[in-house]
């Protein structure tokens, strides 16, 4: 059997998935790299699989969830990854540096109630030293562990199309072998966010964006992925790891233009969550058909032997950046919950994957 692991993105809540692979590593006894043959994830989920693949700077031994975890409940950690340029940011308002952006942002964001309507909402130093502190400045790709086949998905506004960062295919060319803090800060580079990731200053090269403006869940993707690397293999395990279903109507939407859909400071960023919550739960639908399979499609994959889903309903929207300490402590809760819920689940996959080999 081979074992494929995917998680999504969705910011500050990658801490969902996070506890649902801590109780994974309790319960096996094994690191997440040693119980999966292909890892991969976009956004959030890009940076988790990097980091469950890679060394501690200064130590030789990989991360586990539990320490990926503090990334995202250390309000050191998570002030560095949302270090706001403008004047205004939910959990981090006295760090706000005021003499970081134009005048003209500060009073256009003034007017408009919120930061980020003519620049990002953060800057791009403070996540990019954040990512190398934490992964290497000068760890490729190509470095990795060798037995999981590690992808990151992102989007080259440049060239106008997909790319993925993968461990293998970094190993085999060059010009692939990005490093490793550039693989995390491209796949999380979500518009209005963050700023585009540009690694050269040559002229025509990628410029990477959010692999979740189309794949913000990545298992079909990386199932795919592991068909190709084991093309005579009958017997596949995929575990898809979400980031929060939020199941809410917004009529305030039906006839809304570019204020309501980006800008409504009752419901801020709709467009981009609705986009993303819809890319994952597409994939997921169609898995679930591709694993159950319908007599009349004929669309099962038969060495697609289980899928399994692991996703947290949520009763209200808790906003990808959203790092105050009361809403990472409801997100930890969360995390908590989905694995009690789980835990049948859980305790099951659990003895599967500890005798994968």
């Amino acid at each position: 059997m081979k074992s494929i692991l995917s998680i999504d993105g969705g910011g500050i809540r990658g801490i969902l998935p996070l506890k649902v692979l801590e109780y994974i590593e309790e319960h096996t006894g094994k690191q997440i790299h040693e119980l999966f043959h292909v890892i991969g994830g976009t956004s959030t989920g890009g940076i988790i699989a990097l980091g469950l693949n890679s060394k501690i700077p200064g130590n030789e031994t990989i991360y586990k969830a539990q320490e990926l975890l503090k990334f995202y409940t250390t309000q050191e950690d998570v002030k560095r990854i949302f270090k706001h340029k403008g004047i205004w940011q939910p959990g981090n308002e006295e760090d706000i540096d005021k003499d970081s952006t134009t005048e003209e942002t500060r009073k256009a964001d003034e007017l408009l109630g919120r930061p980020g309507r003519i620049e990002p909402f953060y800057e791009s130093h403070s996540i990019e030293k954040f990512l190398q502190e934490k992964f290497g400045s000068d760890t490729k790709m190509s470095e990795l562990q060798p037995k999981p086949d590690v992808s990151v998905f992102s989007y080259d506004i440049q060239n106008d199309g997909p790319y993925y960062f993968n461990s293998k295919k970094a190993s085999k060319n060059p010009q692939d072998d990005y490093y490793v803090w550039q693989a995390a800060r491209a796949t999380s580079a979500a518009p209005t966010f963050f700023p585009a990731a540009k690694f050269s200053s040559e002229p025509n090269l990628s410029l990477f964006v959010d692999g979740g403006v189309y794949i913000n869940n990545p298992a079909l993707a990386l199932l795919i992925q592991a068909k190709d690397l084991y093309p005579d293999e009958q017997n596949f395990l995929l575990v898809s790891l979400g980031t929060g279903n939020l199941k809410v109507s917004r009529p305030q939407l039906e006839n809304a233009g570019a204020y309501g859909w980006l800008l409504n400071i009752t419901h801020p960023g709709a467009l981009l969550e609705v986009m993303m919550n819809g890319v994952s739960e597409a994939t997921h639908h169609q898995l679930q058909e591709l694993v159950s399979g319908n007599l009349n499609s004929g669309l099962k994959i038969p060495s697609l032997n289980r899928y399994e889903r692991y996703q947290q309903e949520m009763q209200e929207n808790i906003a990808m950046d959203d790092i105050k300490p009361k809403t990472l402590t409801k997100l930890v809760n969360l995390g908590v919950a989905l694995v009690n819920e789980k835990k049948n689940e859980l305790n099951e996959l659990c003895e599967v994957l500890a005798k994968i080999k």
